[in-house]
């Protein structure tokens, strides 16, 4: 990369940023608006990019391999899975990317499939690139299978479009819906009958980010009334496949509100409750996973007809709390499916109704079931009421379909993996952070590293899931993680390595796999999958422990694993990456503002880099306290986000390492103003020897919509920075 680099002038201002009567310098405010001046920055910056990065040596070969590595989904790193086949009407309808004769091209955007079995490809309903569609959010068929309803996006933001079509022609039907829906966050839930459904309206931009719920009959004019619910948080509304009941959850996981069907007649549910209730409705009770008094989950049974259901002396223990962490709970075949993990490796447990544990279902381990960055999301009916069918994924393994026939000891390959890295090695490892607390990571060793120095206790490698172990891959048996604390020989080089994390929003991070970020595995590298406080890998006091006024700490864990990384030779600081997107964006530059001594290069992808200034968008002001505490009403929470906020961080006394950021001109989470004024005060401070470099991409959101070979780029951009700095090339093949 030629240095220095001459970047695009960005003038300064004496300006101030004032919240609570907290002053800070905001020299560069005016490149947060939309304006002339702050367009051309903005394209003189990007032009900046494309000419280093696309004139990388390797640049094309690293694309197609990033391509070939994604496998499924759009290409982005964090939402590259395509959704579990769901079964309505006796058929299965699916999101797919189907390849043609040959092996063509995947399509751009997942087209709506149907087939008579899960194992068939089926037939096309739905190609959005025929109807000028991006992208499909979300799937939701009638339960008999007639109709189909859809959550698009023409202009790749997150504000989708609600539409209805037949199964049977493909045909659009009239009906209009002109509420907008948030991306894949909510899937509407039909009545039983197939004659409507229940769905949130999204109005984020609005001062309140107020979401209401709506119910609309098929063939009927658009609701203009919304439901008598208090949904201030993205609820969503499940039905009882019997058509007895409705419940409407909230974002955060609680049943609010239950109404009968179909008078739709609400009253108060689990209100005003402080934990997560996440279930299905089984006849007369909600059965749900909860962590109150339970960390690490517990199921419960909370009687509909109980005149209190807020309390939970009324609820009825299912299965206790246990050394296990408890995610989800599912009816299957008369039975409870309950889906967690241990030690952050995916798990799933099969109950009768009354809590008797029959047996635990054969997967493969280290694996995940695909990731919701919303725990509510999987409250989207799937799979077959008599089969437990899943997507399921290891690190060195690209997600594939399976199906468990209760009893019978056996999981079945529906569809393979697509993908599988070759040789690689999977190991579960701890660290100690700053308290003394024990922060477990996935360790990913490339082909060809026969092992890195283990140490005695807190330090040492706790499992590995070998490339040979028996089922790792198709799900045929249950392969049991080895002991290998200590072992392998060392090495005599360190390793370029990458960090990948989110750490927030109670989200587990699993040991899944990587997707398009597997081409950094494959070219070499090792990939560290963290599993920090803030997210729920551990359980919700995992969780807490590293949000809201302890979000620091989340971000200390960090710090210890990287140093871990450091003390048992497997890499060095001058090459070691860390990346995130989102949330992980935002735990990305803090990490490149506060600890700068241990990275090589930081790629934050989507993040809000100015904290304090969060305050004046609709959602910063939504979720940046909940997520990082503080506020925007005292002194002293102010300044709790300003010690970790980026742009407030920055100074021209420290030395930095590289930087890229990625961000979309229509993410309605983090406008990419802050992102702007960001990067133009860490070039100032940083000099022109040490590259900070981002990448704004048009018609483009938080990420979530993107096309495919689109997606693919955007991962490849800043993976070759990344790569140039820790002095990789590409493989040759994957």
């Amino acid at each position: 990369m030629k240095r220095p680099l001459t970047y695009p002038a960005a003038r300064t201002e004496d300006e101030h940023e004032v919240v609570a009567g907290v002053s800070f310098p905001d020299p560069y405010r005016w490149l947060e608006r939309d304006s002339d001046e702050t367009a051309a920055w903005q394209r003189a910056q990007n032009l900046l990019t494309d000419q280093l990065v696309r004139g990388e040596p390797h640049f094309e070969r690293l694309l197609q391999l990033v391509g070939y590595c994604t496998a499924d989904g759009t290409g982005s790193p964090n939402w590259m899975v395509d959704p579990t086949p769901q079964f309505a009407g006796g058929r299965w309808f699916r999101l797919g990317r189907p390849t043609g004769d040959g092996g063509a091209a995947y399509p751009e955007a997942a087209v709506v499939m149907v087939a008579d079995f899960p194992e068939e490809e089926g037939r096309v309903l739905l190609d959005p690139q025929a109807e000028g569609i991006q992208h499909v959010f979300w799937l939701a068929p009638s339960p008999d299978g007639e109709t189909f309803a859809v959550g698009v996006t023409t202009d790749g933001g997150e504000l989708g479009e609600i539409r209805l079509y037949d199964t049977e022609s493909g045909d659009r039907l009239p009906d209009d819906i002109p509420h907008r829906a948030h991306g894949p966050l909510v899937v509407p839930q039909w009545t039983p009958d197939s004659t409507g459904f229940f769905y949130t309206a999204a109005d984020p931009a609005g001062d309140a980010y107020a979401f209401p719920v709506y119910y609309h009959r098929v063939g009927a004019a658009a609701p203009t009334v919304p439901e008598a619910v208090d949904a201030p948080d993205v609820p969503l509304v499940q039905v009882d496949p019997e058509g007895r009941y409705a419940v409407a959850t909230s974002v955060w996981a609680l049943p609010r509100y239950v109404c009968e069907l179909p008078g739709r007649e609400w009253r108060p549910f689990v209100k005003g409750v402080d934990a997560t209730v996440l279930g299905v409705i089984d006849g007369d009770r909600y059965l749900a996973v909860t962590n109150l008094d339970a960390p690490r989950g517990r199921v419960v049974a909370i009687a509909f007809d109980d005149p209190a259901p807020r309390d939970p002396a009324g609820w009825r223990e299912i299965v206790p709390e246990s050394d296990r962490v408890l995610s989800h709970v599912r009816l299957v075949g008369g039975r409870l499916v309950v889906t967690g993990s241990v030690d952050t490796e995916a798990r799933a447990w099969v109950f009768d109704r009354d809590g008797a544990e029959l047996e635990e279902v054969p997967l493969p381990r280290p694996g995940a079931f695909p990731n919701d960055a919303l725990p509510h999301n999987a409250l989207t009916p799937d799979g077959h009421p008599e089969d437990f069918v899943f997507l399921y994924s290891t690190p060195r393994s690209s997600p594939g379909l399976y199906r468990y026939r209760l009893g019978s000891g056996q999981v079945e390959t529906v569809r393979p993996p697509r993908v599988t890295l070759p040789g690689v090695d999977v190991s579960l490892r701890w660290a100690e952070s700053g308290d003394g607390t024990r922060v477990p990571y996935h360790l990913i060793l490339p082909e060809g590293v026969e092992g890195v120095e283990g140490v005695e206790g807190v330090g040492g490698v706790e499992g590995a899931e070998s490339a040979g172990s028996a089922g790792s891959d198709e799900g045929a048996g249950s392969a049991k993680s080895t002991d290998s604390a200590g072992s392998g020989a060392g090495r005599k080089e360190p390793l370029p390595t990458l960090i990948t994390a989110y750490g927030g929003g109670r989200v587990a991070w699993p040991a899944q796999y990587p997707g398009p970020l597997a081409a950094f595995v494959a070219s070499g590298g090792a990939l560290v999958i963290s599993h920090q406080r803030g997210g729920a890998d551990l359980g919700s006091d995992w969780a807490d422990a590293g949000r809201a006024e302890e979000k620091q700490t989340s971000f200390d864990d960090l710090y210890a694993i990287a140093e871990h990384l450091l003390a048992t030779g497997v890499t060095t600081t001058d090459r070691l990456a860390v990346t995130g997107w989102s949330n992980g964006g935002i735990m990305a530059g803090a990490a490149f503002a506060q600890r700068p001594d241990l990275w090589a290069v930081v790629v934050a992808q989507c993040p809000i880099l100015d904290l304090v200034g969060s305050g004046r968008d609709p959602y910063g002001r939504f979720a940046v306290p909940h997520e990082f505490g503080g506020g925007f009403d005292a002194p002293d929470a102010v300044r709790h986000l300003a010690a970790m906020s980026a742009y407030q961080l920055i100074d021209e006394k420290s030395s930095y390492p590289w930087l890229y950021v990625h961000a979309g001109a229509v993410d309605s989470a983090c406008p990419s103003g802050q992102i702007r004024k960001t990067v133009a005060r860490i070039q100032a401070a940083a000099g022109p020897d040490a590259p900070a470099l981002v990448r704004i991409w048009d018609r483009v959101g938080h990420g979530m919509a993107s096309g495919r070979s689109e997606a693919v780029l955007h991962t490849a951009y800043w993976l070759a920075f990344l790569m140039r700095r820790l002095g990789m090339t590409p493989a040759t093949s994957a």
